[in-house]
């Protein structure tokens, strides 16, 4: 399986967290060029996006996924800093499948992992 990491801080410990869940992880610090990484390399299983990206925010990298056919299937999680109840539905109108709320520790992810029916579990 293979899995896209959108964030502009550190990461580590998500990257290490999926390469030890089975994935192959790639990696982009803004939206666009994670778009244009999608574009290079094909679709993912999931891709983790951080809600306050560079360039073309989470929100954006969202609707550009959800209106290409070809990443239909792509699992969305949004990560946030906060419990802002407003911008989870409204990132779950535009179409992520779930969130995760900073901090994001090891347990955190791979419980997430295992209700999206992705990973180990």
């Amino acid at each position: 399986m293979r899995a896209l990491l959108v964030d502009d801080g550190r990461t580590g410990a998500i990257r290490e967290t999926l390469s030890r869940a089975g994935f192959e992880v790639l990696e982009s610090s803004d939206g666009q060029r994670a778009l244009d990484l999608l574009e290079d390399r094909g679709p993912v299983d999931l891709a983790l996006v951080d809600w306050d990206l560079p360039r073309e925010g989470g929100h954006q990298f969202v609707r550009s996924v959800r209106s290409c056919r070809n990443l239909a299937s792509v699992r969305l999680v949004m990560m946030t800093g906060g419990l802002d109840t407003a911008e989870i539905l409204e990132a779950i109108r535009i179409g992520v499948d779930d969130h995760l709320v900073r901090p994001i520790t090891r347990r955190k992810l791979l419980e997430k992992l295992a209700l999206l029916r992705l990973g180990p579990g």
